[in-house]
């Protein structure tokens, strides 16, 4: 399964939704990042981009691995990463 990814603009604190939808699909998830909805994403063209979920189908979300529980008092805290965009 693959999914389209609306266009999007993450400054690593907040996440922008544009018009249209970005070139390339997601692919998988190789994994999710401490950011609260961000993943790194295997794309249609090779690419591993950051990639927010809210960008993705649910369908393709839904068939995902849960991401882990956020808790800083066991080490998962919560990161702001790196800015990406679509």
């Amino acid at each position: 399964m693959e999914s389209k990814i609306k266009n999007f603009n993450y400054n690593g604190f907040f996440v922008e939704s544009l018009l249209g939808i970005a070139p390339y699909k997601a692919i998988k998830l190789v994994k999710w990042t401490n950011d609260p909805g961000i993943g790194e994403f295997l794309c249609s063209d090779g690419k591993n981009r950051l990639i927010p979920s809210c960008q993705l189908s649910k369908e393709f979300l839904d068939s995902q691995p849960p991401r882990i529980k956020l808790d800083p008092f066991t080490g998962n805290g919560v990161f702001f990463g790196s800015p990406a965009h679509s």
